[in-house]
């Protein structure tokens, strides 16, 4: 039998490299994956907020001031508050501070989708390595007998 060359040292010394690679790609999409989950999930609960800030808008508004409860400048003044203060809030709420976290997390539910992809794409590439590492192992094997 032949003595094992420096061809079969270099693969023994790469395979564990490429395992710990695709290891550690492993914990990354794990990471990844769970994020994702996480995120939609918390994009769900923010659309159920929204269509409930869009259901409720009317509540700013109440109580509402009849003449009967309270009358006079202060009653109009207190209606004018209500509508251009509460509701106007309200929507700024809904509208815009509400639609800008939505949007937030729908850009990065899109972007960890692109890091999974990637991270998918880059363990395939660590796998066929290894595969042909061993393959080329198998070989030197093969041709030092």
């Amino acid at each position: 039998m032949k003595q094992l060359g420096n061809g079969i040292y270099h693969i023994d010394t790469q395979i564990p490299l490429v395992q710990w690679t695709i290891i550690s790609l492993n914990t990354q999409l794990q990471e990844k994956q769970e994020n994702l989950t996480r995120l939609k999930k918390t994009l769900s609960q923010l659309l159920n907020c929204e269509g409930e800030f869009h259901q409720n808008k009317s509540i700013c508004l109440d109580p509402s001031l009849s003449k009967k409860t309270w009358n006079g400048n202060m009653a109009n003044d207190f209606n004018v508050f209500m509508q251009r203060e509460l509701q106007g809030s309200y929507q700024t709420i809904e509208e815009k501070d509400l639609q800008t976290v939505i949007t937030s997390v729908e850009a990065e539910i899109e972007k960890i989708k692109q890091e999974i992809l990637s991270l998918e794409s880059s363990h395939a590439s660590q796998q066929a390595m290894l595969n042909n590492l061993h393959n080329q192992r198998r070989k030197e094997l093969l041709n030092n007998e």
